[in-house]
Parts: structure tokens; sequence; C-alpha cells
């Protein structure tokens, strides 16, 4: 497989759906298995306001796109010994089925859909050495907007596939690397937080944050800094 092709299977795509059971908005997620548990992470900003987010899983022609409910999200909080405040922590997560599975798809028609590949269910081992010698990427549906047909209310969005990010540097919780180009346009990246930055080797080391339009980085926070409470979640820290 490609590296480009690991990278746009990599993430998996979140939709918030309204009272109404229309679709509101898009966000980008990552599934991983861990010590026998099947965990989605995404990042908390996406996820905060603790709406109905949805695993987008595939579209069944005629029916529109099936979604599995995430339910309610564990989020995080982190301050010092004696201090006074809390800051919340950009990083997300929950338990799903172990055999829940997504695909990547290519819609042919509104009848009509084939299946390309399933979305990458990533094995967690936190062994990565983040190098400026490897290449990074992600890839997320960035782009969105809400389209209302006859046939009902859609979000669309455009998969992008970001592939030749280098790593710059690290900052608390947070990897920094380089775009590979100039940097487009926050709106070009609206949907993609949460998503997987995977090295070449495929391994998951961050999750998309933000980005700087005028140093062309973006800056996505580290999954071995929280693994402690991915820990307790799957019962090795009691």
């Amino acid at each position: 497989m490609t590296f480009e092709r690991a990278i746009f299977l990599s993430s998996t795509l979140l939709k918030e759906i309204g009272p109404d059971n229309l679709p509101l908005r898009m966000g980008s997620g990552c599934l991983v298995n861990y010590e026998g548990m099947r965990i989605l992470l995404t990042v908390s900003h996406t996820t905060k306001n603790q709406g109905k987010w949805c695993i987008e899983m595939r579209y069944e022609p005629g029916k529109g796109t099936s979604l599995w409910s995430l339910g309610a999200m564990n989020f995080l909080l982190k301050g010092t010994l004696g201090g006074t405040s809390l800051e919340h922590v950009d990083f997300s997560y929950v338990e799903v089925p172990g055999d829940l599975q997504p695909w990547r798809q290519k819609i042919l028609s509104a009848t009509e859909a084939s299946d390309d590949a399933p979305v990458t269910v990533h094995e967690l081992d936190f062994g990565a050495e983040l190098s400026a010698d490897r290449r990074y990427g992600f890839c997320g549906a960035v782009l969105p907007s809400l389209e209302k047909h006859t046939t009902g209310t859609f979000l669309f969005a455009d998969l992008m596939v970001y592939e030749g990010l280098s790593y710059l540097r690290s900052e608390d919780e947070y990897h920094v690397f380089k775009l590979p180009m100039a940097h487009p346009g926050h709106e070009y990246f609206k949907g993609a937080s949460g998503a997987p930055v995977i090295d070449d080797e495929g391994h998951v080391v961050a999750l998309v944050c933000s980005g700087s339009i005028d140093t062309d980085e973006i800056r996505a926070i580290s999954v071995a800094r929280y693994r402690t409470v991915l820990d307790i979640l799957v019962g090795k820290i009691k």
C-alpha cells in the first residue's frame, strides 16, 4: 500500500446530527485497537458541545448514509497541584463496539455505490519516535457544505489527503509539522480536526488540532501524551 493510500484510509469521518435528525457539521477522528478494546479518538473542540456525534459508516443507495452514534464522550481537564484553575485538554475519546467497521466508498449516484476499502482501525502501540527524517500525513473531510434537495438534506465535504508533512518540534502536548505547501486557509481544514497524523510506517502519532497561515504549520495533539487515560479506560490502571 502506498503512503498516500494509507493516509486516505486512516481517518474516521464524524457527523453531528441535530434534533430534527438532519446533519449539522462534520469532524474527523481515528479508530484504534488498544488492549482488546476499540476506541474512537478525536479532539474535544470538535465534540465538546456533547451533541449527537456519529461515525459515518457507509452510504446505502436509496436510503442515505448509515451512522453509528457515539453517545457521551470522555473529556480531560488539567491543572497543577495547589492551582486554582483547570484547563481543557483538546483530546476526547470513547469506547465503540469491537467489530465496528466504517468503509470508504465510491458514490456513483444517489442509487449506486461501491465499496472501496475498510477504514483503517489502527493498532495503537505508542512506539513511534518522531523525526525530521520521516514523512507524515493526514486525511480529513474539509470544506463541508449543507445542501437541501427534494430527496432530503445532505452534508457534503471533500476528502483531502495531505501528504509530505515534516516534523519540526514538540511544544508541551503538541507536535508541530510543516506543510509541504503554503497554508491554503483555515476553511480548507474545517472538518479535519481530530484526523490522525500518521507516519510512513502507519503509526498514529497525533490528532490534528489547528494550523498557522503565517508559518504554514499544523499543530496536532500527541496521542502518547495521554496514554495513561487510555490505560485507565481499558483497565490496565485501576
